[in-house]
């Protein structure tokens, strides 16, 4: 996992039932590899979240202009596999988005990972500061987490921020953390929150590839 990003393209999707196996090895073994060949992709992850029955995609990027870039687009030119065709009707795009990445803290992947999602009313926007400058700090040098990266992107006119939280695998620091973080959010006063657990599947970085 990279130190720093500038960006970040984070995808959401559910697929229909049995299709899993068939697009773990897809994902893993054919589009990452297609993205990480392009220059700019520095980092890509897949997590499963149970409970939604939801994958979250993430791509680190050194720059959001790659994805306007004629490497990228012309993979929409590519060939398309067999196994691409058979998932083509079975996947179910729910969210896709490029963010800033406007924090980042720790070096490392944990076995789960907590993703936080929120908006914030204009009179808010200190509680950002605030979480950036001392809250995930603090937790961070507790040892409650790996490492943590803050988005931010417009959606609708309005900034709407994300925190990807890696843990390891233990849970009792993982619910200490979570606790603490909920604390912090006075959850009533957001337009829109939601909180929930992911399993890391698979993740590559640059220099692995």
């Amino acid at each position: 996992m990279s130190s720093h990003t500038a960006a970040a393209l984070i995808v959401e999707l559910k697929l229909n039932q049995d299709y899993h196996d068939l697009f773990n090895q897809w994902h893993t073994f054919e589009h990452i590899p297609q993205r990480m060949s392009i220059n700019g992709f520095t980092d890509s992850s897949r997590f499963y979240c149970p409970a939604r029955k939801q994958y979250l995609c993430l791509y680190s990027l050194a720059d959001p202009a790659v994805l306007t870039g004629p490497d990228y687009l012309s993979l929409q030119q590519r060939p398309v596999s067999e196994a691409e065709t058979s998932l083509a009707g079975s996947m179910i795009l729910k969210k896709r988005r490029v963010a800033d990445e406007i924090f980042h803290c720790g070096d490392g992947l944990g076995a789960q990972a907590v993703f936080i999602e929120f908006y914030l009313s204009p009179g808010q926007q200190d509680f950002i500061t605030r979480l950036v400058n001392d809250v995930l700090p603090s937790l961070y040098h507790q040892k409650k987490f790996c490492s943590c990266s803050v988005y931010c992107h417009k959606e609708e006119g309005k900034k709407k921020y994300s925190i990807l939280i890696y843990y390891s695998y233990d849970s009792s620091l993982q619910h200490d953390s979570i606790n603490e973080l909920s604390s912090v959010f006075d959850i009533e006063t957001m337009h829109y929150f939601s909180i929930d657990i992911y399993s890391l599947q698979y993740s590559i970085s640059q220099s692995q590839s």
